[in-house]
């Protein structure tokens, strides 16, 4: 099973982190490495992600912005593969695993991505929105991959475009 780094910003999220820690902590049969990298909070989101212990990799930046945590989160990267979660989202159950077993069946295939749900504070369902087929043309003017569904090759970073 190959690594995935699990990437995780945060900025202030006391109130939904260690929900959306636990959710991937608890993925299994994937080996993974949750990367933190908080971005200046000033609430008690520190205090949290500590609790958990060597079973995170946690960063402090100063307050910077997401891709800044994002970049630097992906630098300390160690997996072949690396997905994203907004430290207000969770991740379902068997995501990781589902994504992992895609990308190593398909090697042609760089990045995926999947269906999301938006629930409101109580875990009320408001919406599913689906997946639509990758367009490079559209993704030129709208970003429409919701990125706390992704997970890519690490590789693809470094490789040339074409």
């Amino acid at each position: 099973m190959s690594l995935i780094s699990v990437i995780m910003p945060v900025f202030n999220g006391e109130e939904y982190i260690k929900e959306s820690i636990e959710s991937v902590l608890s993925q299994r049969n994937v080996d993974l490495e949750l990367i933190i990298v908080n971005d200046g909070s000033t609430d008690n989101t520190e205090k949290i992600i500590k609790k958990y212990g060597s079973k995170i990799k946690y960063f402090y930046q100063d307050k910077s912005n997401q891709a800044m945590a994002m970049n630097k989160a992906i630098e300390n990267a160690k997996g072949k593969y690396v997905a994203y979660l907004d430290s207000d989202d969770i991740c379902l159950n068997n995501r990781l695993k589902k994504q992992h077993d895609f990308l190593e069946k398909n090697i042609s295939i760089g990045l995926v991505y999947s269906a999301y749900q938006n629930i409101n504070q109580y875990g009320k369902n408001l919406e599913i929105k689906y997946p639509i087929k990758p367009d490079r043309l559209t993704l030129l003017y709208e970003n429409y991959i919701p990125h706390s569904t992704v997970m890519h090759r690490k590789e693809i970073f470094s490789k040339p475009t074409t």
